[in-house]
């Protein structure tokens, strides 16, 4: 196995997959701040760390070499930030698997906790599926469920959802690594995205009903940027706090 990830999300499957089957770890080069981490992870392993450079740039050639110069059975990818492209899949030979907050298809693509909040969605989970080249569209392995309350804030949301993964890594450890797997494929009627959040996304107007500005505050309270308003006198007020 290839784990990709960032330190929290390859730490998480270091704690189920035997050190024995990991050839290398892989980090994003968008995510500088995870590969101090990665690089001592990967010492203690005995395996490289890659750091996957952005598409186009001199350096992802090279890349994509070094990854199939390793001859793995899989990829398998846990809280990451960049695109596995069918030229990074196509050098592994059963391609790759990932692990997505959300319960597909609902809320592919980034941020999907914070956005089923502000959806009012009173359901979450974890799936693991099938990496395809569409984001998160791939065909699913498993999945677990987790309640969302209106009271629950994104990190009590994220909590529950971590301790749903490792349930969902360790039920399905022994398939993945017989390479003997099942998956369904999605219901793409049934699909939503979310794209990557900014800080300007968390501004509302008291206008708003207030059940969705409380959905706001509560996922986007910090260390995230928070939601905010804009007070008579043009500032910005941040909202660190329950309604």
């Amino acid at each position: 196995l290839i784990l990709v990830g960032d330190a929290p999300g390859i730490s998480q499957l270091l704690r189920h997959v035997p050190a024995g089957n990991v050839v290398a770890l892989v980090g994003a080069s968008i995510r500088p701040q995870y590969l101090a981490e990665l690089e001592q992870m990967a010492a203690r392993l005995a395996v490289p760390l890659l750091v996957q450079p952005k598409f186009g740039s001199g350096e992802y050639a090279a890349f994509v070499r070094a990854l199939g110069a390793l001859h793995a059975d899989l990829v398998w990818v846990n809280s990451y930030s960049m695109i596995l492209r069918d030229d990074l899949l196509a050098a592994v030979r059963l391609g790759g698997v990932n692990v997505h907050a959300a319960l597909l298809p609902r809320n592919r693509g980034c941020n999907p906790i914070q956005w089923g909040i502000i959806h009012g969605e009173s359901e979450g989970g974890v799936t693991l599926h099938e990496i395809t080249p569409g984001i998160d569209e791939g065909p699913i392995i498993d999945q677990r469920r987790v309640p969302i309350d209106i009271s629950d804030d994104w990190m009590a949301v994220r909590d529950r959802i971590a301790v749903m993964t490792d349930e969902l890594i360790v039920a399905n450890l022994p398939k993945i690594l017989a390479g003997s797997w099942l998956a369904v494929a999605q219901d793409a009627a049934r699909a939503s995205y979310g794209r990557r959040r900014r800080a300007e996304d968390g501004r509302f107007d008291w206008s708003l009903p207030v059940i969705d500005i409380h959905s706001r505050i509560r996922a986007l309270l910090p260390p995230l940027p928070p939601a905010y308003y804009i007070d008579a006198a043009g500032e910005r007020v941040p909202m660190t706090g329950r309604l």
